[in-house]
C-alpha cells in the first residue's frame, strides 16, 4: 500500500476512535443525544476528509502528469467542500443536535487530522 494511503487510513481510524470515545464521554456526562451530536459533528469532517483524500490519491505521482495531479487535487477539494456542505445541511435539517457539542466534535476531528499529518509525515 502506498505511504499516502496508509497515512489517510491511520488518520481516519484515529479520528473515528477518538470520536467514539468523545461521544461516549459526552453521553455518559450528559445524555445520549449529546454524545450523538459529538459523533455526528466529527463525522461531518472525517467522512469528507476520507473521500477527498481517496479522490486526490487516485493517480500516482510517478505515473501521471502534473496537470493530472493538480486536477485530482482540485476535484478532491471540491468533493470535500460539497460533501461537507451536504452533510451539514442534512444534519441541521433532519436532526436535533446540541450545536456546541456538534462543533466540538468537528473541531476534534480537524485537530486529529492536523496532528496525525504533522506527526507521521516527515517532510515537514
Amino acid at each position: 500500500m502506498r505511504r499516502e494511503l496508509t497515512l489517510v487510513y491511520i488518520t481516519f481510524t484515529i479520528q473515528v476512535i477518538l470520536l467514539l470515545v468523545s461521544g461516549g464521554l459526552w453521553a455518559w456526562a450528559y445524555d445520549p443525544d449529546t454524545g450523538y451530536s459529538a459523533i455526528v459533528g466529527g463525522g461531518a469532517h472525517c467522512i469528507p476528509y476520507l473521500v477527498a483524500s481517496l479522490v486526490m490519491l487516485v493517480h500516482r505521482a510517478d505515473q501521471s502528469s502534473a496537470a493530472q495531479l493538480a486536477t485530482d487535487v482540485y476535484i478532491g477539494i471540491g468533493v470535500k467542500w460539497g460533501l461537507t456542505a451536504i452533510l451539514l445541511v442534512l444534519v441541521f435539517v433532519f436532526y436535533e443536535i446540541h450545536l456546541l457539542v456538534f462543533y466540538a466534535g468537528y473541531v476534534l476531528s480537524l485537530l486529529v487530522q492536523w496532528a496525525v499529518s504533522f506527526t507521521f509525515n516527515n517532510r515537514y
